[in-house]
């Protein structure tokens, strides 16, 4: 071996140098590796997506709807009603993974809904009630408490015709007398209240009351209205609020033809509830058609 030769490859420098050129070797063939693993896998991707969309929509292209998974969801699915065809279980699986996952986050929505609506409500109802009472205050300083001669049946009467003017004005869709429905859900109000009173009272030749006592027993009637409705609301969880306006009142000429058929029979009844509780229905129905009137959605 030559001389030079065995001084260079027992040179320490030597040595580096080929450990420095083969390390950058390894990088720029491992740089290459990982791009061409990238390619394939952009490929890779493109192509299951390509199928995905020939076999299925995918969760993403269809918003989650709770609705949808009824007691019919798999009757649906095989319908073209907003599903696809040909769907796969998979698809089914996420839908239903998606649910279960969120199921307690719509608990916690529906609650939080449900306790603001009632909050809402409440605050509705007494500005309502509020409004109802100035209009009875009114009219009772110009007019006194000369209500109290009138009869049930007679009460009755006037609150008809109050409905059957909204429910024509409603069909008609024109006033001639500059006066809408609003003033006539307050008159429905008032003369339910004071119909309450005169089932409790009785009917009176003398038809006057100190207006402090009046106004007690009106408010204890709105009262007693007032917890029926939230009880009521309880149960039925706010169902009023998406009826229409022309359903309910259509709902007080029903309770009003309820109570003529029981005034007609003295009172009597075998299975269904009494007048009293006709009327409380008469003004909460009325109510409701006022927050619908001064709170528009």
């Amino acid at each position: 071996m030559p001389k030079e030769r065995r001084y260079r490859s027992r040179n320490p420098l030597f040595f580096c140098f080929w450990l420095i050129h083969i390390a950058l070797l390894i990088q720029k063939i491992s740089a290459k590796v990982r791009i061409c693993s990238k390619l394939t896998a952009l490929k890779i991707n493109k192509h299951r997506k390509q199928t995905d969309r020939d076999r299925y929509i995918t969760p993403k292209r269809i918003p989650f709807q709770p609705s949808v998974l009824t007691n019919s969801f798999h009757n649906s699915l095989n319908t073209n009603d907003g599903w696809p065809l040909k769907t796969t279980k998979l698809h089914h699986f996420l839908i239903l993974l998606r649910f279960r996952k969120n199921r307690q986050l719509f608990r916690s929505i529906n609650c939080n809904s449900c306790k603001k609506m009632a909050q809402n409500t409440d605050q509705q109802f007494e500005h309502v009630i509020k409004v109802c009472r100035e209009v009875f205050e009114k009219k009772m300083t110009d007019y006194g408490t000369a209500w109290r001669i009138l009869r049930p049946e007679s009460v009755t009467d006037q609150i008809f015709i109050k409905a059957q003017r909204i429910r024509s004005l409603q069909i008609k869709g024109i006033s001639k007398v500059d006066e809408g429905i609003r003033p006539e859900f307050i008159g429905i109000i008032n003369y339910a209240a004071m119909a309450i009173i005169q089932l409790e009272l009785g009917v009176s030749d003398n038809p006057v009351m100190p207006h402090d006592e009046a106004l007690e027993r009106y408010l204890k009637a709105i009262d007693e209205a007032k917890s029926l409705m939230e009880n009521k609301n309880h149960d039925y969880d706010e169902a009023w609020r998406n009826m229409r306006i022309s359903s309910l009142s259509d709902l007080i000429l029903m309770k009003l033809f309820r109570i003529k058929e029981i005034e007609d029979h003295k009172g009597k009844t075998i299975v269904s509830e009494g007048v009293e509780a006709n009327y409380m229905d008469i003004i909460n129905y009325a109510a409701f058609a006022l927050i619908k009137i001064d709170f528009a959605e």
